[in-house]
């Protein structure tokens, strides 16, 4: 039997509000390309009832859409990350 490493989980490496301002430890939407930027929000409270460390409110009340990408700094290359992604829907 041989036991490898596990990665340890730390905090986040860059937490970015896509479409938004800074919001707690997110900061304000950079690094992203897009053709013809499309960002909009909502002022309405979000439920996050059902989410398990959710991000701050200003989060899920904006958004990029459309064809876009992000470049950050500061990655390692062939390191392993965790992505976690925050969003809610705007139906209607």
């Amino acid at each position: 039997m041989s036991a490898r490493p596990q990665p340890s989980i730390q905090g986040p490496v860059i937490a970015i509000n896509a479409g938004g301002g800074a919001a707690g430890n997110f900061v304000a939407d950079t690094g992203w390309t897009q053709a013809a930027p499309d960002t909009a929000s909502v002022s309405n409270s979000i439920d996050t009832s059902g989410v398990t460390n959710p991000a701050p409110q200003a989060v899920y009340q904006s958004w990029r859409s459309g064809t876009f990408s992000y470049i950050t700094a500061g990655l390692t290359a062939n390191t392993t990350y965790l992505v976690r992604l925050h969003f809610s829907e705007k139906l209607g």
